[in-house]
């Protein structure tokens, strides 16, 4: 797919370490090389993120043999405190950070250390084409540290699919297991203080990771653990091959992490893919992490409510019940979650996207429609005002009336689906966005909202439809039109064997009108009007991604389907009517038609360019009015006599 391309990646020291952000790079790297790339992997030597003197010359004889224009990807860990040498070398080469967290985050820094790291890696970062890292919330972090959207992607990591732990042989034991290296940031400390405060009650706990990393703070927990009592109860087994860590996860019964800080927590989304509860906290992208039906999240550094948090799922009566409520969760998260081969391709979009090249037509990646965000910003409000009410009304009842939680947002973007639904139905809701662009789901986390929902970025037509499988409710905006019949058979299929819901809006119909300022249709009455009209509803039915489209037919064909399926379905109009208010969204929709009207009728370009011409000219001379057809649709299972769906 992405053939004779080549990167150089530069990481400190080995791939083979077996850290969260080496792991990332070395799967990212094999994925690369499956699609066709060349990696070659710069291994440096000395001491990151506190550089040595042997660290800064091995960073820089590595960029100083690389030749002009080579594509460099950068581990943050090994830039971040040399802006001097990335600089020298940041206009020769098209230099990409790859920014697992700031380094200023990391825990245990003074305030001077802290805010030298901030200055330095800033400096870093100016001298890159630009930044992939690993969530959504890694991203805004560099969004406040003056880092432009445009030259951020957020790519989170893929999970290797695993069978669901067995448990304990000890009946009546729970069994915990902590994954990290025995370093300040990931509070084993925290831990070993709230276990202590539960010695009362049954566990036992290994902490698998690391002993070398910082012997200091390692030997400091070991004694600890000593001090309290707990030697007997509390193992430190150090770094383990990937056989024993399978080992220690098939026999545990809750997975436990009371990091200060991660910037996403790969541990966290190997622990779900193995069915296992979690513990931890709200410390950097752990909420991005994990969904709420699968954890109990708290605040960082509080031993007293990491505690409490655990004694709801150890203490009994209850206890017991509640840890399995949340491996229920986990097991359905598990079913969502992306592999490493859709991050990979995910992650080679965002390598080209930063630092592009010109590739022969044989080469091109296959088409996905993509949407700047700022064009989704520019609709939302119109989205929102634009729905129809009597599905909106039909829909909160019917959810008041089910036992329903589980939503899965297809084709999310930055989330307004999401924003516009969630304070419209009661709680509780549990949100999963799917989308295969990172970046747009990255500001879907920016921009907030409540409750937090799980982020998956991959195709819809594997982990969307996956996601959907495990839903009460499945919802998508101005998406139908883009897809294929195969793919809606496949939705309808799915919903109907997990007897969800489904309610996508603002499916476009093929209408478009521009009226006179009394009233009056002008635009059947321009044929060159109609001849836009027409080419980009031709140009509509081609392949988005998904298998060609249905375009202006989607929602009568979904419709039909589910009706088929045996739902109840109701359609309703939920048009954009446009005003003066709305010229700048107005005139970004005449550039896009015009674009493709012309790729459909290349001989008509003359026509098509004067009748935006015209309509650019009524615009600005105003007033105006649009209206573009839309189509919304609600389907709903069968409710049985007992009321459940």
């Amino acid at each position: 797919m992405f053939e004779r391309l080549e990167l150089h990646l530069v990481v400190p020291g080995s791939l083979a370490r077996r850290t969260g952000g080496t792991i990332y790079d070395a799967r990212m790297a094999a994925r690369l090389r499956q699609l066709g790339w060349r990696v070659i992997v710069h291994n440096l030597l000395g001491r990151f993120p506190d550089v040595d003197p042997i660290a800064r010359e091995s960073l820089g004889e590595a960029l100083l043999e690389l030749p002009d224009g080579a594509r460099v990807l950068i581990d943050g860990l090994a830039m971040g405190a040399l802006p001097d040498v990335i600089g020298a070398h940041g206009d020769r080469l098209r230099i990409i950070a790859l920014v697992h967290h700031l380094l200023a985050d990391e825990t245990g820094l003074s305030a001077r250390e802290r805010e030298r790291f901030i200055v330095l890696e800033r400096a870093s970062l100016e001298a890159c084409k630009g930044v992939v890292v690993t969530s959504a919330f890694t991203a805004s972090r560099l969004q406040e540290q003056g880092v432009a959207p445009e030259r951020l992607r957020a790519v989170h990591p893929g999970t290797e699919p695993a069978r669901f732990a067995h448990g304990p042989d000890t009946q009546g034991l729970p069994r915990l297991l902590s994954v990290g290296a025995l370093i300040p940031r990931k509070g084993h400390d925290v831990l070993v203080d709230a276990l202590y405060r539960l010695r009362h009650l049954p566990w036992s706990c290994v902490c698998v990771g690391s002993l070398s990393r910082d012997p200091e703070y390692a030997a400091a927990v070991a004694d600890q653990v000593a001090d309290r009592g707990l030697s007997k109860r509390i193992e430190l087994v150090g770094e383990c091959d990937e056989d024993e860590l399978e080992g220690y996860y098939d026999s545990s019964s809750l997975f436990v992490l009371a990091s200060h800080y991660e910037g996403f927590g790969m541990v966290l989304r190997e622990a779900l893919a193995r069915g296992l509860p979690v513990v931890s906290t709200t410390g950097g992208a752990i909420p991005e992490a994990v969904p709420q039906e699968a954890a109990l999240l708290v605040c960082p550094g509080d031993a007293k409510k990491f505690a409490a948090a655990l004694a709801a799922l150890l203490a009994d009566p209850g206890g017991s019940e509640r840890r399995a409520e949340l491996a229920a969760g986990a097991r359905r998260a598990a079913a969502c979650l992306p592999g490493w081969a859709a991050a990979g391709s995910v992650f080679a979009e965002a390598l080209l996207e930063l630092a592009p090249e010109e590739l022969p037509v044989t080469m091109q990646p296959l088409p996905v429609e993509r949407f700047a965000s700022d064009w989704l910003a520019l609709r939302e409000p119109v989205d929102h005002r634009s729905r129809a009410p009597l599905l909106v009304d039909r829909l909160q009842a019917t959810w008041q009336q089910q036992p329903w939680s589980r939503i899965v947002d297809l084709g999310s973007g930055t989330g307004s689906n999401f924003r516009y639904l969630s304070p419209r139905l009661d709680s509780p809701q549990e949100w999963t966005l799917v989308d295969h662009d990172a970046t747009l789901l990255a500001e879907a986390v920016c921009a907030g909202g409540e409750p937090r929902p799980l982020l998956v970025c991959g195709d819809l037509g594997k982990h969307g439809l996956e996601a959907a499988a495990a839903a009460h409710l499945v919802t998508g905006a101005a998406l139908l039109d883009l897809v294929s019949e195969a793919w809606i058979r496949r939705l309808v299929d799915v919903c109907r064997s997990a007897s969800a819901a489904a309610y996508f809006v603002l499916s476009y119909d093929g209408v478009f009108r521009f009226l006179s300022s009394g009233g009056v249709t002008t635009g059947d009455n321009d044929p060159d009007e109609r001849l836009v009209r027409d080419a980009v509803n031709v140009h509509q039915l081609g392949d988005k991604g998904l298998g060609p489209a249905l375009g202006p037919d989607a929602s009568q064909v979904a419709e039909e389907l589910f009706r088929r399926a045996g739902y109840r379905t109701w359609l309703q109009p939920s048009c954009w009517e446009l005003d003066a208010d709305d010229a700048e969204l107005t005139l970004r929709l005449i550039e896009g038609w015009c674009l493709a009207a012309n790729q459909e009728r290349p001989g008509a370009a003359g026509r098509i360019d004067a009748w935006a011409r015209r309509r650019r000219e009524e615009i600005e001379r105003g007033p105006f009015k649009l209206t573009v057809g839309h189509t919304d649709l609600l389907a709903l299972p069968a409710i049985e006599a007992n009321g459940q769906a």
